[in-house]
């Protein structure tokens, strides 16, 4: 138990955690990254319990007109995870703040910024943050999320960094579908404004591999590995070649061929 709680504080904790219920009939967990290029593209992800399509609405900040795009929505399974949506902006100007909304079920979200990456190979500056390991626990039957994940996304999002990288242990079980919404309601405050990119702790696997695990219908990453699977990715912005890496899924080997493949192509581009 930490220090300055009591244990009436700590029930009350484990008590709440067993009823808290994602919000239902409205888009929820939106949730940025990138699948294409950095300075020009943004991915858009969301959820919802409608099935059905959907549509994201994005402009710069004043401009009255906004850019619609459509989304499908995708059964992500049982359970709380309900219909995965995803729409990917492109025509987008390098190192400027945009804001979006997303539309499903009939219903919009807010209005939220994000800011594309600088034009690749170019040395303007970037903020970023990494952290990892905020999975909770289980206890007596029931899933205690981390007492520190909500005060850490909420103040690293304060931050506004251009993206975010989650070293992985980001569930306690990945294959476990009710564990999911009060991690992801914890991480909306951060995904929904900086690109999200979590690695694949030996958490967060299951059920199956590849794109039937649960990892890879919550979240869109590039899937440009030999794999074809968002165990393992990498993404350019500006002058930082950024590579994510699974020692828990897939073959470690070819995945480190992989990355040498990707050091000798951005030898040039990249520091």
């Amino acid at each position: 138990m930490r220090a300055g709680r009591t244990f009436a504080q700590f029930a009350a904790t484990v008590a709440l955690s067993a009823i808290v219920a994602p919000a239902s009939a409205a888009p929820r967990w939106e949730r940025l990254s990138w699948t294409g290029p950095t300075d020009t593209t943004m991915t858009v992800t969301w959820t919802d319990d409608a099935a059905g399509t959907g549509q994201v609405e994005f402009r710069r900040p004043g401009d009255p007109t906004a850019v619609t795009v459509p989304a499908d929505g995708t059964p992500t399974g049982s359970g709380d995870l309900d219909n995965t949506f995803t729409a990917a902006l492109t025509g987008l100007d390098p190192s400027t703040d945009y804001e979006y909304r997303v539309q499903s079920g009939g219903e919009w979200g807010g209005w939220f910024p994000f800011r594309t990456a600088p034009p690749a190979a170019s040395c303007e500056p970037v903020r970023f943050g990494a952290l990892g390991d905020n999975r909770g626990q289980e206890l007596l039957g029931f899933y205690i999320p981390s007492l520190q994940w909500d005060d850490g996304a909420r103040e690293l999002a304060g931050e506004a960094p251009l993206f975010v990288l989650d070293t992985g242990d980001f569930i306690y079980d990945g294959a476990n579908t009710s564990q999911w919404p009060p991690e992801m309601n914890s991480t909306t405050p951060l995904s929904r404004i900086s690109p999200f990119f979590l690695v694949m702790g030996n958490h967060d696997d299951g059920p199956g591999d590849g794109a039937g695990a649960n990892f890879n219908k919550v979240f869109e990453y590039p899937t440009d590995g030999p794999d074809g699977v968002e165990d393992y990715y990498h993404f350019v912005t500006g002058n930082v070649l950024v590579v994510g890496l699974s020692n828990y899924s897939f073959s470690f080997d070819t995945q480190i061929d992989w990355l040498r493949t990707l050091l000798e192509a951005h030898v040039s581009d990249v520091d």
